[in-house]
């Protein structure tokens, strides 16, 4: 079933073409790659905004949402190029790409297999069987003979820390959208900046609500402590965001094109400690989950562990601890990557 309008495609079709990631491509492969991500995701929701085309996957109550020209069609030519122009691709493959659950994980592994077999010009493996059963995501052979098994973990977009910090972000940022307060401090070159030490109560919303209709007027520098869980300062508009940060932001969108950069935001809600907490984890636990997938790995070989994940600079300190440890003693490193910052 044909989800899509030829305009939409020829949109689609030039985000992707744009990638740096697919640049080696010749035209030809663009569009076939494009044609087959679009074939394996046929039966499922799309929504479109200009050429950015999402691709929505329901299961278990929980939704997951994939850009088709940015993140999966790039992950099918990485394969295709793997496999083989002229084969099918692996239906174990494309069932991973089509479950929620898997698809965040299956993205990054695909996306490290075309960067150690397309710019480093590594000889790679995908999915080798260890001896006992399982198979970690890749396996480089270097010129040497040298052996590296690599498992790729991500963290992803539409985890359980994210889910709840957008659906409590959201909600504070409605409080106050279209408010007077909120308008007055933008016209005077102020940004609203809402703090919060647990996730927002519904009294929390009401005292937001009920403060930005009144007729208070905000001073840059001014701060506001609306109870014991929230805050409210003024900060500058030209003022950067704080990162690293856990932040979500609204914008102001008229019929002027409107880049959506920290001194366009009117307000800005930054994430409470215990998701962060939650975030530590959940990184953590991917950690682990890595290292035993690689725990039967050929005691002549290396092991290496790729994660994708927010705040990538914060996890470093975490990362060098784990290696120290005897049970990450065939690890010989973690590649961060920061993509999702």
């Amino acid at each position: 079933m044909q989800n899509y309008t030829s305009d939409q495609y020829d949109e689609m079709l030039e985000v992707f073409s744009s990638l740096d990631s697919v640049k080696h491509l010749e035209a030809k492969y663009l569009r076939d790659d494009l044609d087959t991500c679009l074939e394996i995701y046929s039966d499922f929701e799309m929504a479109f905004m200009g050429g950015l085309c999402d691709v929505i996957i329901r299961k278990n109550k929980k939704q997951t949402s994939i850009n088709i020209p940015q993140d999966l069609a790039p992950a099918i030519s990485a394969a295709k190029s793997h496999f083989g122009r002229d084969q099918e691709l692996p239906l174990a493959l494309i069932n991973k790409l089509t479950n929620g659950p898997q698809i965040s994980d299956t993205l990054f592994e695909l996306h490290c297999l075309s960067f150690f077999e397309n710019s480093l010009k590594f000889n790679v493996d995908y999915e080798p069987k260890l001896i006992d059963g399982k198979a970690p995501d890749l396996l480089i052979t270097l010129s040497n003979g040298e052996s590296i098994f690599v498992e790729c973990k991500s963290e992803g977009r539409s985890g359980e820390t994210n889910r709840r910090f957008n659906v409590g972000g959201n909600l504070v940022l409605d409080a106050l959208k279209g408010s007077k307060l909120q308008s007055n401090a933008w016209k005077n070159g102020m940004r609203v900046e809402i703090k919060l030490e647990e996730a927002p109560t519904s009294h929390d919303i009401e005292a937001l609500k009920n403060l930005g209709k009144s007729s208070m007027t905000l001073k840059l520098g001014d701060k506001i402590a609306l109870n014991h869980n929230a805050s409210l300062a003024a900060v500058s508009s030209t003022d950067p965001i704080t990162r690293p940060s856990m932040h979500i932001k609204s914008y102001n969108i008229g019929q002027v094109s409107t880049q959506l950069i920290d001194g366009n935001a009117e307000c800005a809600v930054y994430a409470w400690p215990g998701l962060y907490k939650r975030r530590k984890r959940t990184q953590r636990n991917l950690m682990t989950d890595a290292r035993k997938q690689l725990a039967a790995i050929p005691d002549d070989s290396l092991g290496m562990i790729c994660i994708q994940m927010y705040g990538a600079k914060q996890f470093i300190p975490d990362a060098h601890k784990a290696l120290k440890r005897a049970d990450y003693k065939k690890i010989e490193g973690v590649q961060n990557s920061v993509s999702l910052a």
